[in-house]
Order: C-alpha cells, then sequence, then structure tokens
C-alpha cells in the first residue's frame, strides 16, 4: 500500500469510546520534555513537596514507567536520540561541535509522510536549528546564537514566553493533525524564574551564602563538593542548610514548568483535542545537586542516577489509567513507541524498541539501558562518560579514561539507589560481564575512538 493510500486508511478511523491502543489510530501527538526535570522530584515518583500537581495529573490519567532513562546526560544528544531512536554514538551529534546528519530520518519527517504538521517549540540554545534537529519539521521555534562569538550566550527562553507562542500555534492549527514538540527549561540552572514566578516559594526565609549568589551555570566552576569559592572573597563551606535551599529552588523550577504544562493540557481541553492526543511528559536528562559532590553537571558528568533517571508518562486517548510499568525505558524509545501506537511503520535502523507491549500489560524480555556522556565542548572521545544498566546492576564509567578499570564504578540500585556503595573491587563476576558487555556496544556502534584516541602530532604527547 502507498503511503497516501494508508494515509486515507488510517484518517477514516473514529475515536470511538471502546477503542483500545490495539486501534493504533492516527492520533495528535504532544511531546513535551522537561529540561533537567529529575524523576524523583515528581509526586508521582514520591516527592512530597507538592510540586508537580499537573503533571501528577496527567500520570493518573494516563501510564506511568517508573524506571526511565535518558539516552545522554545533556540536553543535545538526548532529544536527537528521542527524535532519531538512535544510541548517541550512531545519531553522532554528542558535542557542540556535531550536527545531526541529514540521512537520519526524524520522528517530525516520519510523521509529516503521514500528513502531520509538525511544529516544535525550544527554549535553550542547544536545540538551535544549526544542529539539525529540526530536521522535518514545518515551523521551528528557537534562539538564533552564535557560538563562534566570544560575547555572552543568549539567555534561556523561560516558559512564560515559550508557551504563548505554542498556544497561538495551536489555535491555529487545532483543525490539522499535529505532531507538537515543546521543550520546557525553568528547571534549568539559572535557578531563578521571571517575574510571574516565586524561586523563593519553597524557602521564602533562607538567608545563607547562597542568598547573593547567581545559581546558573557559571557558579558550578567555583562550587566542589561543599566548598563554593565566592567571588571576591574567601572560600565557604556549604552546611545542609544551604544545600536544602538549592534543592527548593530547584523545586521551585520545577512546579513553574508544571504550571505551564498544565497551560498545554488546559488548551487541549478547550479546543476539545483531549481524546483525539497523546501526550508524553519526560525529561532529556536530570540535573546533580551535590549527591556525589558535584554540581549542575561540573566537573563531571558522570552518569548517576540524579542525571540519568528521568520521568515518562504517557496519556493515550485509548489507554488505561493511573497504569504504573515497570518495565525500563529509555530516550532511544520514544520514537519506535510512538510509532507503534499510531500504526506506522517503525524507521529503519531504529536502535530502540516499542514499549507498547507493556502499556498492554504483557512481559517484555529485559534489555540492557545505556547513557552517554561527553562534556559540552568536548570532542576528544576519551573524555566522554558511559553508563550500562542490566536489571539491578548498573555500571558506569568516568571521564579520561572510560574503560579504565580504576575509572569504573558498579552498584547494585535495588540495594543502593543513591549509589554509595561502589561493588567494582568486590563483584568481580558482574564487574567483568558488564564491563564486557559495554565494550561490544561501543563497537558494535562505531565508537572504537573511545578506545584508541587520537594522539598528539606535536612531538609532546605519548
Amino acid at each position: 500500500m502507498t503511503v497516501l493510500g494508508l494515509m486515507a486508511l488510517l484518517s477514516c478511523q473514529g475515536f470511538a469510546n471502546d477503542s483500545t491502543l490495539l486501534d493504533r489510530k492516527q492520533h495528535n501527538v504532544l511531546l513535551v520534555v522537561v529540561d533537567a526535570l529529575r524523576a524523583d522530584r515528581l509526586g508521582i515518583y514520591g516527592h512530597d513537596r507538592g510540586s508537580s500537581p499537573r503533571i501528577d495529573g496527567l500520570a493518573a490519567e494516563g501510564m506511568t514507567f517508573e524506571r526511565a532513562q535518558a539516552s545522554a546526560t545533556w540536553t543535545l544528544p538526548s532529544v536527537a536520540s528521542i527524535f532519531t531512536g538512535l544510541q548517541p554514538l550512531s545519531h553522532g551529534t554528542y558535542n557542540a561541535s556535531e550536527t545531526l546528519a541529514d540521512p537520519h530520518v526524524t520522528l517530525a519527517e516520519t510523521l509529516g509522510l503521514f500528513g502531520y504538521s509538525t511544529a516544535g517549540f525550544v527554549s535553550g540554545i542547544f536545540l538551535n536549528s544549526q544542529f539539525g534537529l529540526n530536521q522535518g519539521f514545518s515551523t521551528w521555534s528557537d534562539i538564533p546564537v552564535d557560538f563562534s562569538s566570544r560575547g555572552p550566550r543568549p539567555p534561556r527562553k523561560t516558559s512564560d514566553v515559550l508557551v504563548p507562542e505554542v498556544l497561538d500555534w495551536l489555535k491555529n492549527h487545532k483543525r490539522e493533525r499535529f505532531f507538537l514538540f515543546v521543550h520546557l527549561m525553568d528547571a534549568h540552572p539559572p535557578l531563578t524564574l521571571p517575574a510571574d514566578g516565586d524561586s523563593h516559594r519553597y524557602d521564602s526565609d533562607y538567608s545563607g551564602i547562597l542568598a547573593d549568589e547567581p545559581l546558573d551555570l557559571r557558579m558550578k566552576k567555583r562550587v566542589f563538593g561543599r566548598l563554593i569559592h565566592r567571588k571576591g572573597g574567601q572560600p565557604d563551606t556549604l552546611d545542609e542548610r544551604d544545600i536544602a535551599h538549592l534543592n527548593a529552588r530547584y523545586d521551585a523550577g520545577v512546579a513553574y514548568s508544571d504550571t505551564h504544562v498544565g497551560k498545554l493540557l488546559d488548551a487541549l481541553d478547550s479546543h476539545g483535542l483531549d481524546d483525539e492526543t497523546i501526550v508524553i511528559v519526560t525529561a532529556d536528562h536530570g540535573l546533580d545537586l551535590l549527591e556525589h559532590n558535584t554540581l549542575f553537571s561540573y566537573p563531571s558528568q558522570a552518569p548517576y542516577e540524579e542525571i540519568t533517571r528521568v520521568p515518562f508518562i504517557v496519556r493515550h486517548p485509548d489507554g488505561p489509567e493511573g497504569l504504573r510499568i515497570k518495565t525500563p525505558v529509555s530516550g532511544v524509545d520514544v520514537l519506535p513507541t510512538l510509532l507503534d501506537l499510531l500504526g506506522m511503520p517503525a524507521n529503519e535502523g531504529a536502535e530502540g524498541r516499542s514499549v507498547m507491549p507493556a502499556m498492554l500489560e504483557e512481559e517484555m524480555s529485559p534489555v540492557d539501558l545505556y547513557c552517554f556522556g561527553s562534556p559540552e565542548r568536548e570532542p576528544d572521545p576519551d573524555r566522554m562518560t558511559m553508563s550500562i544498566e542490566r536489571g539491578p546492576h548498573k555500571l558506569l564509567t568516568h571521564s579520561i579514561a572510560p574503560f579504565d578499570f580504576f575509572t569504573t564504578e558498579l552498584y547494585d540500585l535495588s540495594r543502593d539507589p543513591g549509589e554509595r556503595q561502589d561493588l567494582s573491587l568486590t563483584d568481580h563476576e558482574t564487574l567483568g560481564q558488564l564491563q564486557q558487555q559495554l565494550h561490544r556496544f561501543v563497537r558494535r556502534h562505531g565508537g572504537e575512538g573511545l578506545y584508541n584516541p587520537p594522539r598528539d602530532r606535536s612531538g609532546e604527547g605519548p
């Protein structure tokens, strides 16, 4: 059957109340990625601050995957994996010097072939069109940036600015079948909200050493462990009260994004699109808040749980309500899952898998989960970090020598979810198995450079 014939067949299907996921209808799709949103900061995942009522309500109306993992530790490669179903080593967009190659078919390109109107609205500079993630989008709203300039980078676009743009587009395209991608960045540093938000809503009486500090990415260079090198003064030590304030500021950002997710959901409802739209809320990565003596992913982006564990919530017009799913899911699974739900063929070469069977409460075979990390502008492959998760066990590597025995850590997440007890020197059998699998994975995905980084040709190197 031709693409046009298949489109005509699918468009004739109705939206009956007794429909199920197996009907695989061509619903609209709203995909929301909340940048730097940790799963453990949502009520649906056990957080008790009440900072996510709208996302929690969405989960109550849909399906929540209890273990979802980002494909990468930062925005560009992670979103590229969501859009392509490919691992970062395969799509190659893993640092800020790379662009997503045209031959990689994105989710927007596939849905466009089936007649969808496609639009993306992004809040941060690393999703700028120059990185190629706008492939297949008929509308793409981003922030112009010149990375060659030594001047300051433009600020993020906060949700009070971005979401009205989205709502205007939705109003003008509500009668069309659409794929709408929205990227919110309020929970990402700087942890300062616009005038209609309240950065101190959860800790209004704080007056400690962070009170006068800009909680932005520049600050991360002045903090290591509990020591902060303050501008123009002596180093100070952060105590538990300061760390609590840092977390409260982060939760305020989560709450602000949650409010704007609610505005998107309200718009679907007001346009009568609730019963025709699949809604997915997830994140590109989390954020480290000194759990492992790093702040805002500096000085390393080691893929600890606070960075890799993200939410994955799906509300489907024909799906179950309040279902909690234990099957692990990864960012590379978004594309094949959505295409499966819509009755469309999977993209050739996609490396993720559809988790639609788990939504039908069917048993799925276990798979290994991988997360890939690289410093933002670091093209040298021996600087990259990685993790592999198999069942309860997680192996992670650090920068500089990712496969050096002494830079590897092993954890049993079922007993040690905070990753405090490194088992790499005691559980040699599991360590060896996961190391070997990680080696195979890297070689299979074209990452030989991780083993043989380029030598220094100046004569000074080894």
